[in-house]
Formats: C-alpha cells, sequence, structure tokens
C-alpha cells in the first residue's frame, strides 16, 4: 500500500480542482492530517517544489500538468525526416507534452518510446527541438504531410494521422495568440535594465494556464500550435512563443539550452527537470549535483519568506552567477559593485550563503563581489565568505570575514548574529547577547531565548524617561535600557549542551540526520509487512518530542521523509547523528579550540557514554529523579532534571544517553518512554549498539501483543446461529453435554487450579440457536455438540471479530448510560474483589509464557527467572501507575484487577517501596 504523502494528497485535491493557490492547497493538507507543520505552506511548497510532477503557474497556483492534459489532444504536420526515421519531434506544436514525455510515456499497447536529446533528436528529425520520441517500426501511420493526432491519456500517447481541425478551433487560437501577446508586453515593461531577460513566453506554461481555468481546451484537436502563433503574426522556436524578430539564438544561450550538450550520454538527462521560474517563465535546468540551478531557488525564497524586490535581488545574484559562468568571470568591478549592493541587503545575503553548503565555485564569485564592493556594500558578500570558511571548518578565517563585515557595517545584522555564536563558544555571554540585541534578533530566538535567561540586569528596571539607577545622570533609556547585563557562572555540562545543539541545527548536520532517516526509512519499507500508512500514531510517548527541523531542505534541497511528528524520533536521531556518525567528535574538532577548557575535556568525556535503558525508580517533583540503569542492573543514579520528575513517574522505563556533567552528577539527554512490554526487545537492540535498529524500532509500529484465552488459543470473538428443527429435543441434547443454567442457556465449563472457567454458551430461543466462543477452537467444539443435539439444524448466521475491532466497535458506542458505579454497590465490589484474589491466587501456580512457561512460583525459586518475574510484577505495578495518572483515571488495581502488591505478598517476596 503507497505510503500517503504530502505528494499523493496535494494530487488528490488538484485532481478535484484542478489548481488551488498555495495557502489553500496548504490548508487542506493540513486538514487531511498529511503534514503536521507549523507552516503548512511552506510544508507543501517544500514537497511538491522538487518533485516534477507538479507545477506553479504565473498567479502562484499549484497544478498537476498530467491531469490538465489528460485527453488533451494536439496535432503536428509529419515531414518526411520523421517518417523515415520514425522519430516525432517535440516541436513548438507538441510543446505542452514535452515535459511529460521526457519521464516516460507508452503506447497504447505498452510498448516504450525512447527519448532522443538535443542533438541526436534534431539529427533524426531534422528539426530544432530538445526532445524527439522513437518507437517500434510503423507505430508513425501515415505519410509525410498528413497532420497527426497526437493525443495524451496519462502515460499513454496515440498517434494516428486525423482530419483537419473544426472552424470554430479558430476562436480557442486567436485566445491563446491574445494571451501569448499580452505576456510579452507585461515582460517588456518589466524587463530590468541590470540584468535583461530576453522575452518569450513558454509554450507550455501558456497552455497550462488556460487548462487550469478552461478543461476544455484543448477537448477538440487545434491547428498545429507553431504553425498558429505563426499565421497570428507571433514567432514559434521550440518550446517558446516571441515576437517577431524575436533573438532566439539569444533565448538559448539565456535558458541554458546548450549545456545538455556537455553531457556524457544522453540517458544521464533522466536526471534533468523542465521547471518553470516562477514570475519570469525561465526554463531553468535542475540537477542533483546542482540543486540551486533548478526548483530550489523558488523553494529558498518561499522558505525564506522574502519580500518581492529581495526575492528579484536574489534572482539578479544567482543569474548573473549563471551568466559569469559562461563568460568565465564577470571581469567587470562596475557590475561587481552593482552586484554587492544587492548583497547589501541582509535578507538576500542571508539566502544566497546558503549556497555555501551547496556550491563550492561559487565562493569564487562572492569574492570577485566583495573586492570590487565599497564601504557598507562589503558587508554582504564579506559576510558570504565567511559562510563559506565556516563550511571548511575553518573558524579562525570565518571569524576574520565576520569581523570585517562588522568593520563594514558595524549593525549588520547577519555578522552580528555570526559573530554572537562565536562569543557563546568562548563564554562570553553578556557579550553575545548584547550583539544578538542589536541584531533586532528576536526574543524567542533560541539562542537570544536561551541568554536571556542567564542574564541579570545591572540595575533594577525603571521608566524609560526616569534617571538611569546607576546614577550616570542620564535617562535610563540612553543608560542602561539595552544592556545586556550580568550573567553569573553556566555549568559546563548545561552550556556544551546548549552548543551542541546549536551545532546539529547546521544545514551539514542535519543532512547527515536527512541520510540517517532515509536509510531507516528504505529499512523500514523492506521489512514492514503493513506498510507505514497503517502505523499507529503516539504509541510511544517521549519527555522531549520534537521533530526534525525542514530547513535541511531549503537550505540544501535534500528531500527528506515524510515523518509523523508524533513519534518522538528526535532524541534518538539527534543520538545518532552526535555519537554514532561522528557529529559530536566533529564539533569537538572544529569549535573546540574556541571551547572552555573545562568544556573541552567534558565533552571529550561525553564520547565514552552509551545510551541504555532507565527504570526510574524514584521521583522528587520539581527536583529530580532516581534512576536505575537496566543494562548494567547498578545501583541507583540521581539526576537533578526538573523538567524530567515532573514527566515520568516510578517505574516509567527511558531510553536515553547520562552525560557527566563534570563534577560527579550526570545530566539527561533528551529521552523517549518505553513501554514495559516492549523492555526486553529494547534491551536487545541497545546490546547491539546499533542506533538504526533503536530507531526503526520507533518508526515502525509496536508488535501486536498475542491475546490468548486461559487455555492459551488466541482470542477471537464468535457468534453462530442456528435454526434448529425440534428445540425440545435440542434442549435435552445439550444438557447432556453441556451445564444446564436455565431458560435455555447451556454452558461449557474447565476447572484450572480449583477455579471454574466459562468457555462458551449455546442459547436457545424459541427455534433460534446461537453460540458464543471466544476461540475457533471452542467455537467449534460447541457447535458440533449442537449439531449432535440437534440434527438438521439450520445455518443462518456467523460472526468472527477479532478483539481490537470488537473493542473498536465498543470504544465507538461510547459510554454506557447503564454502566453501574461499583462504589454505590458495595456487595458488588467486594465479590468482584474476591473474584480477583482467588485469580492471583490461582495466577501464582499458572504456567506463564512471560517467565518461559515457569509458574511465577517456580520463578521464585529459579536464579534467573526470578530477576523477570520482579520485572513482570513490576509491570503490572507500572500499568496502575501509568492509568491513575491519565486524567480521570482510578488505576488498574484494586476492583477488577490483580494487585501487583497482593501478589507479592503470596509469592513472599518483599513490597516495593516508591
Amino acid at each position: 500500500m503507497p505510503r500517503p504523502t504530502i505528494a499523493s494528497a496535494a494530487a488528490e485535491l488538484l485532481a478535484e480542482h484542478r489548481a488551488l493557490a498555495p495557502e489553500e492547497l496548504g490548508r487542506l493538507i493540513a486538514a487531511l492530517g498529511r503534514t503536521h507543520a507549523k507552516n503548512p505552506v511552506q510544508a507543501v511548497t517544500a514537497a511538491l517544489s522538487l518533485d516534477w510532477r507538479f507545477r506553479r503557474l504565473e498567479d502562484d497556483r499549484w497544478v498537476v500538468p498530467g491531469q490538465l492534459l489528460d485527453g488533451a489532444t494536439l496535432t503536428h504536420h509529419l515531414t518526411a525526416t520523421e517518417a523515415a526515421a520514425g522519430a516525432l519531434a517535440m516541436t513548438p506544436d507538441l510543446a505542452p507534452f514535452m515535459a511529460q514525455a521526457a519521464h516516460g510515456v507508452v503506447l497504447p499497447d505498452g510498448a516504450s518510446l525512447r527519448v532522443l536529446w538535443r542533438d541526436e533528436a534534431a539529427t533524426a528529425t531534422g528539426l530544432e527541438t530538445e526532445i524527439a520520441l522513437v518507437g517500434p517500426p510503423g507505430w508513425l501511420a501515415g505519410a509525410p504531410g498528413d497532420l497527426l493526432h497526437v493525443r495524451l491519456t496519462g502515460a499513454i500517447l496515440r498517434v494516428a494521422p486525423g482530419p483537419k481541425p473544426k472552424a470554430d478551433s479558430r476562436l480557442v487560437v486567436r485566445r491563446l495568440a491574445e494571451s501569448a501577446r499580452m505576456r510579452l508586453a507585461e515582460q517588456e515593461q518589466e524587463r530590468s535594465t541590470f540584468f535583461p531577460v530576453p522575452v518569450a513566453v513558454l509554450l507550455d506554461a501558456l497552455i497550462l494556464d488556460h487548462l487550469a481555468d478552461d478543461p476544455g481546451l484543448l477537448a477538440q484537436p487545434l491547428p498545429p500550435l507553431g504553425e498558429a502563433f505563426t499565421a497570428a503574426g507571433l514567432e514559434a522556436h521550440r518550446g517558446f512563443v516571441g515576437l517577431p524578430g524575436t533573438d532566439w539564438e539569444a533565448v538559448d544561450e539565456f535558458f541554458d539550452f546548450d549545456e545538455l550538450d556537455d553531457l556524457d550520454d544522453p540517458d544521464d538527462l533522466d536526471d534533468f527537470d523542465l521547471d518553470v521560474e516562477q514570475g519570469d517563465d525561465t526554463l531553468r535546468r535542475g540537477t542533483d549535483a546542482d540543486d540551486e540551478a533548478s526548483a530550489l531557488d523558488r523553494l529558498m525564497l518561499d522558505s525564506f519568506g522574502l519580500e518581492p524586490h529581495e526575492a528579484e535581488g536574489v534572482g539578479i545574484v544567482l543569474g548573473a552567477w549563471e551568466l559569469s559562468q559562461r563568460l568565465g568571470g564577470l571581469d567587470n568591478p562596475t557590475t561587481s559593485a552593482r552586484l554587492a549592493e544587492i548583497l547589501a541587503w541582509p535578507a538576500i545575503a542571508r539566502v544566497v550563503a546558503m549556497k555555501a553548503w551547496t556550491d563550492p565555485a561559487f565562493e569564487r564569485f562572492v569574492a570577485e563581489i566583495a573586492t570590487a564592493a565599497r564601504g557598507r556594500d562589503a558587508a554582504g558578500p564579506v559576510f558570504i565568505l565567511g559562510a563559506y570558511a565556516e563550511v571548511r571548518d575553518d573558524v579562525a578565517d570565518a571569524e576574520q570575514r565576520f569581523r570585517s563585515a562588522l568593520e563594514a557595517d558595524p549593525r549588520h545584522p547577519l555578522a552580528l548574529a555570526a559573530i554572537a555564536r562565536y562569543e557563546v563558544d568562548r563564554g562570553d555571554y553578556a557579550v553575545a547577547l548584547g550583539r544578538l540585541r542589536t541584531a533586532g534578533v528576536p526574543a524567542d530566538d533560541l539562542e537570544r531565548a536561551w541568554l536571556e535567561r542567564l542574564a541579570r540586569p545591572d540595575v533594577r528596571r525603571v521608566g524609560r524617561n526616569e534617571p538611569c539607577p546607576c546614577g550616570s545622570g542620564r535617562k535610563y533609556k540612553a543608560c542602561h535600557l539595552d544592556s545586556p547585563g550580568t550573567v553569573g557562572p553556566v555549568d559546563a555540562a548545561t552550556a556544551l549542551l546548549h552548543k551542541v545543539d546549536r551545532w546539529l541545527a547546521q544545514p551539514d548536520m542535519q543532512h547527515v540526520g536527512a541520510e540517517v532517516l532515509l536509510e531507516v526509512e528504505r529499512g523500514t519499507q523492506a521489512i514492514d509487512p503493513v506498510g507505514p500508512a497503517t502505523r499507529s500514531r503516539g504509541t510511544r510517548r517521549s519527555t522531549a518530542t520534537r521533530t526534525p527541523g525542514r530547513n535541511l531542505e531549503h537550505a540544501i534541497g535534500a528531500p527528506m521523509p515524510d515523518i509523523d511528528p508524533d513519534k518522538p524520533i528526535d532524541p534518538i536521531l539527534k543520538d545518532i547523528v552526535l555519537f554514532d556518525r561522528g557529529g559530536l567528535r566533529r564539533f569537538l574538532d572544529v569549535r573546540g579550540s574556541l571551547l572552555p577548557e573545562v568544556e573541552r575535556a567534558l565533552g571529550r568525556t561525553w564520547l565514552l557514554t552509551r545510551r541504555s535503558l532507565y527504570e526510574v525508580q524514584a521521583v522528587r517533583p520539581g527536583t529530580g529523579v532516581t534512576l536505575r540503569d537496566l543494562r548494567s542492573d547498578d545501583g541507583g543514579v540521581e539526576v537533578p532534571d526538573r523538567s524530567m520528575s515532573r514527566a515520568v513517574g516510578p517505574l516509567d522505563l527511558l531510553c536515553m544517553r547520562l552525560l557527566p556533567d563534570g563534577t560527579g552528577g550526570f545530566l539527561a539527554t533528551d529521552a523517549i518512554t518505553v513501554p514495559r512490554t516492549q523492555r526486553p526487545h529494547v534491551l536487545d537492540l541497545l546490546g547491539s549498539d546499533d542506533g538504526l535498529d533503536l530507531l526503526r524500532w520507533i518508526m515502525l509500529p509496536a508488535p501486536p501483543l498475542r491475546m490468548t484465552n486461559t487455555e492459551g488459543e488466541p482470542l477471537q470473538l464468535i457468534s453462530i446461529a442456528y435454526r434448529v428443527p425440534d428445540p425440545a429435543a435440542a434442549s435435552t441434547g445439550l444438557g447432556r453435554k453441556l451445564r444446564d443454567d436455565g431458560h435455555g442457556r447451556f454452558v461449557e465449563t474447565i476447572v484450572r487450579h480449583g477455579q471454574e472457567w466459562t468457555r462458551g454458551t449455546v442459547t436457545l430461543e424459541g427455534d433460534r440457536a446461537t453460540i458464543d466462543a471466544n476461540s475457533q477452537k471452542r467455537a467449534a467444539r460447541l457447535e458440533r455438540a449442537l449439531l449432535r443435539a440437534a440434527p438438521g439444524a439450520r445455518l443462518i448466521r456467523r460472526e468472527e471479530r477479532g478483539i481490537e475491532e470488537a473493542l473498536d466497535a465498543e470504544r465507538a458506542k461510547g459510554p454506557s448510560a447503564d454502566a453501574i458505579d461499583i462504589s454505590a454497590h458495595p456487595e458488588l465490589a467486594q465479590a468482584m474483589d474476591e473474584f480477583m484474589r482467588r485469580s492471583e491466587r490461582s495466577w501464582v501456580d499458572e504456567s506463564i509464557p512471560a517467565l518461559g512457561g515457569l509458574t511465577p512460583r517456580q520463578a521464585m525459586a529459579d536464579r534467573a527467572a526470578r530477576p523477570q518475574l520482579e520485572a513482570l510484577l513490576d509491570d503490572f505495578e507500572w500499568q496502575d501507575r501509568r492509568a491513575e495518572r491519565e486524567p480521570g483515571g482510578t488505576g488498574r488495581g484494586g476492583v477488577g484487577h490483580m494487585d501487583a502488591s497482593r501478589i507479592r505478598a503470596l509469592l513472599g517476596l518483599p513490597q516495593r517501596t516508591r
């Protein structure tokens, strides 16, 4: 079963609505539960921008071209060269089908069509075309000059000679031509004098815009589009329409068609996406190795929330970079200086700096700009060069460049924030906080918020215009209002953990995390028998359930798998990146020179720790917890974690890593809560020291518990109804085999350890006999008894339900109005309590699978089994405590449930003290 994703949901919605604005599509997908992102529009943009099946129209709406073009018919006059070669050129006539053809289409009989590219396509067809399709012999029926009707239905391409289009098709052509003229005029008006873009309209974009609002646009064949636009006084070239006299050579050069020739193997073009750059109809080239030259450009603009003029600035810089690559550099100080003016905008420099993580060659281009920059304009390009130095792990060079950026512009927000990070690493927290305040970093930013919590004001707060309490005689607003204050001592472990978290937020570290997730997901798909779509949610809760941020996609274009935000993967994922994949060691190697010596030494001790499973032995709310390491079974460890002390209870199991704090104590990393029933399995996973297996366990559904009756048979609720020919004879026959409880009810029982248990019942009501049992075997035995007692009985109904299905049905009914309040019926409570005490006395002599088939009494005398017995009783007690902690919970112990403390007393085990 395919895994539900944002893309699959978007495809379904767009099939219904044809085109949707980003805001509406984000809202609908969030309502379906396919994304839990704080910004659904950004999440949807991230998912769809890198998927070739989706396209954004000129008005920003999302569409699926394959859906809009489904059933569309285009026409093309077959040339002699095409007929001889058996190759169909994707000329302007067929340009709307070009993207679909590039990703694979087949003939109605299932035969594949091979794609020819550029020179090979032009040679085979004798036409200027980027793509040509070649099929089996005879697939292009018709003679040269015939009008071919080319129809696309899904991935099936039908090609056959057809009649001339009807006369009214000229109205559609006129409409398309006028629309093209309007767009060309708009482009001419918007054309930048600094970086002129050739004026040309993409044919497929034009057609798709109209199809989104007019489903019948191509229902009837039109004249060949290239010929139609030429007849309307325009020019058509490759996939474009332009005004008469358009410099098509310049268009080809600008849109980078010639770079396709550089590929060694035409098949490598499978890695290329034909995409529209929103706003200027730019046909761009995209490969995995050059993310920024593809739809990722648009993704970055959306993700960073730029203003239109900022987005235009980013486009100009990236366009200039593309041009400089073809020219071997700009070699024009004036142009470089103009680009520095653009990069002086912090929002633009922030986006462009992300190329440091993806494109090493871009650094030389920025260096040219920095050299030509004048005055404050140098801050932007120099900041970007600092980002490149950081990517190379050269923190000394990076800091020097960031400080140079501040020399050019002392209030440059990006340089201020970058330098603040270096000061945080060194422990100069008050100075760092002052820089972040000056930079205008929001108060809820993670770094600033952490520093604000550390700071204490130097003077008491007063009104802005009152004299400053420091005695300077100046107004408070001009003296100490913005003072960062004084930061007292910060313990080394807390400080180091914060700095490591900041390190993990880097794009390269997030890239490692994405690779881990993809690796786990591939393994999960291979072994998951039920499929990700059926996984249960929220079965494992975490004391820290932050999911990995998706700014990785925005930064480096690595698509991350869809992750259920209810699954607490982040603590284990962080642990894997830091310890299994060397993230902590690299942090100490790269930024260790900046850290205080005590933190460097502490970080080295953390490298020697291991993940483990800890049992909560005691909780001191608001103070800390006592934990026991179940892997080593050492004594209790005191952890002064106030947050954890409010989130866990005794006997909870926590999978995490304890880190030495440098003073003999420990600091707890984020943990996941492990159900006690999964304790043995998780201990096995931890014993292998393979974090991927542990993460895979979190992402997979928990294996369902095998529920059985008292005889070990799988629970299955079965009800069978028969019509009996002679009810009196049936009653007599059933009475010989089963216990007659009167009123037509016959019961089969079994006695185990002195306790009588019901196996199933047969109920006679008139001539109708109903069998009820909780396993296949019991139902079959009662069915045989009934048929012997009532020969000729006729089956009228059989129902079988699994226990989960039955429970779901009961939950759907809601609370019963007839539910009995046991507290109001002391005699009923006493009867139930007596029943449970008998069950407990029986249970201690039952064979228990969790104890390897031993009875609890036998496990008491077995050195190896006794710890398992005590853990099992702890499981009982944990279930009781967890139920008590739930809203409205009353616990499982007492009336209606076996009590772990009473069982301990029966076995002579000491009581747990919590």
